[in-house]
């Protein structure tokens, strides 16, 4: 299927005029030429590199994302754009080859601060010259959430998502005076499409900065005259409580990632704003739209749908990679309605058999939530007995009650056998930014090992031994490096060195997840510093050190530190 592009699409900003707002912080306005002259300084700091490469976007403020997005186009270069920017993660994805160079706009060891081109982008002249982009370029590689396996990569070209934000903007009513205030990360292609790239293709401006408690959006929401808000059922949850007009003069509300409640619309009546849903993946880009009351789903103009006969969400769409089968088989199962609308019934992925009854995780997850004194809960189906069947595992917000007590309020509407067989109370859910939750998350809390499979042993490891020094229980490990490291592989030619990652994931967090294994996911890692290179044959001694849900580690030969940091885990009862 081909997209009807409009003339000028391809270049970024035309319909913002020379002096025209592109972004609001803290209420002052930034404005068209500001925005270029920055764009030019950090498209001057990126190195010229061969062939393909990629630009590791990092950025969590919105005026720095898009300065780096623009900078990376106008170089030729493509971002490459993480599920999330936990350390661990940001070391993977330097690991790989077409990630030449990280930019950021926050603490980061190494990279290009997108922050220090202001003072650079000040003495520019405004005018930058900008070649309209290729609509059959690629300029971004996003990946899949991760919430029912494996993250997977999406190739997206310029075609695909200036089109599609441009659809959006039509759908959405999108007007040059609109200010768009939005919740997910731009890493996600929900927060790139909304939250960037509409309003830089549609002539409106993006409010920027942090966001995401309900105080906070709706302080920020009135002090930036906000009027779209798009976020995410989660966000939204949390504004039931606010007052009719703490959200200002919000006229449009945007919602995606999940179906929203009866509860959260019915909460939503008092703002008197417009609500709409948004139905997509990042595969296929959008596919549908609803506004509650509406139960049934409108596909976006241009997409072909139908259904197979299990009732899986058969879509053919300009916005699917050019390498997916078409029609795309989704995970989405639909019953077609009058006029081209359907029903979405929930996804194949989340719909178990417990005891060969099946049970839809989304319906049951509601129910939950739906309970008097229980604040947010989250499901995952668990294969158990050797794979052979399933069983629910379940996380809860809620003070006041026990897992009996919610048991108990779930068989009015279950039967016995399907209910969750694990339940845990926590004081939040480990959501992602974008307010899903990744399967491994979910593992993790009960104190279950990541599925990634340890590599420690690839290190010559002569020594371990554990101690117990005051309160803080301590490991410490000898080892040597070894000459044919396949670390080294690359990295770099004629010398070779071990790189931040293979440090990180092979050894230290290897040997931590084996000194103690109760511990939760790995949450952030903090003052990791890489101070002398590591070459084949060096012996080593790591230290780890831990306290609570934190350890410390020190690789060291001596006197001489080669590595130092922090690990932060989540906390486990």
């Amino acid at each position: 299927m081909a997209l009807q592009v409009r003339e000028g699409l391809f270049q970024p900003l035309a319909r913002h005029a020379p002096n025209a707002v592109v972004a609001w912080h803290d209420g002052k306005a930034r404005r068209r030429d500001e925005f270029l002259r920055q764009v030019a300084s950090l498209a001057g700091q990126l190195p010229e590199f061969p062939g393909d490469a990629e630009v590791l976007n990092l950025c969590t403020d919105r005026w720095s994302f898009a300065v780096s997005a623009l900078a990376t186009w106008k170089r030729g270069y493509s971002m490459a754009l993480p599920p999330n920017t936990q350390e661990q993660t940001v070391f993977e994805f330097l690991a790989r080859g077409a990630v030449r160079v990280m930019v950021h706009d926050g603490e980061r060891e190494g990279g290009i601060d997108v922050r220090t081109t202001a003072a650079a982008a000040a003495h520019r002249s405004s005018a930058i010259a900008w070649a309209p982009i290729a609509p059959d370029r690629p300029i971004a590689t996003l990946y899949t959430s991760g919430t029912t396996g494996p993250s997977r990569s999406c190739v997206k070209t310029a075609e695909q998502l200036f089109g599609e934000a441009d659809l959006l903007g039509d759908l959405l009513g999108i007007v040059p005076s609109d200010r768009i205030l939005a919740t997910p990360p731009a890493q996600h292609i929900y927060g790139l499409l909304v939250g960037i790239l509409v309003p830089l293709i549609r002539g409106a401006s993006m409010i920027c900065g942090p966001a995401f408690h309900a105080e906070s959006l709706a302080a920020s929401a009135r002090q930036n005259g906000a009027t779209v808000l798009v976020t995410v059922p989660a966000h939204l949850r949390a504004l039931a409580h606010l007052g009719a007009h703490e959200l200002g003069d919000v006229r449009l509300m945007v919602s995606s990632s999940a179906p929203l409640e009866q509860a959260i619309v019915d909460s939503l009546r008092r703002f008197r704003s417009r609500l709409v849903e948004l139905l997509g993946s990042t595969e296929t880009g959008g596919i549908a739209t609803r506004e509650p009351p509406e139960t049934s789903w409108r596909p976006l103009p241009g997409l072909s749908v139908s259904s197979d006969s299990e009732g899986h969400l058969l879509v053919d769409s300009p916005f699917l990679p050019s390498d997916e089968p078409r029609p795309y088989v989704t995970s989405d199962l639909v019953r077609f309605q009058g006029g081209g609308t359907f029903a979405h019934l929930g996804r194949i992925d989340g719909v178990v058999k417990i005891a060969g009854k099946r049970v839809v995780v989304a319906e049951l997850e509601e129910r939950l939530r739906s309970i008097p004194g229980v604040a947010d809960a989250a499901l995952t189906a668990v294969q158990v007995g050797g794979g052979r069947s399933q069983e629910l595992w379940g996380l809860v917000v809620a003070n006041d009650l026990t897992t009996d007590q919610i048991r108990s309020q779930l068989l009015a509407w279950f039967d016995p056998v399907t209910l969750p067989r694990r339940l845990k109370i926590v004081a939040r859910i480990p959501r992602e930014a974008g307010g899903k939750v990744t399967r491994d998350a979910m593992l993790a809390a009960f104190g279950e090992r990541a599925t990634r499979p340890s590599d420690g042993s690839l290190f010559d490891i002569r020594s371990r031994a554990s101690s117990v020094d005051g309160a803080a229980p301590s490991r410490e490990v000898g080892l040597v490096v070894p000459k044919d490291l396949r670390y080294f592989s690359g990295h770099f030619v004629g010398y070779p060195i071990l790189s931040g990652v293979a440090i990180l994931n092979a050894l230290v967090i290897s040997e931590t997840r084996s000194a103690w294994p109760e511990l939760g996911m790995l949450r952030s890692l903090s003052r990791v510093k890489f101070r002398h290179p590591i070459g084949p044959g060096t012996a080593l001694n790591l230290r780890l050190r831990r306290t609570t849900a934190s350890v410390a580690f020190r690789l060291a030969d001596g006197d001489k530190i080669f590595s130092s940091g922090v690990l932060d885990f989540e906390a486990t009862p």
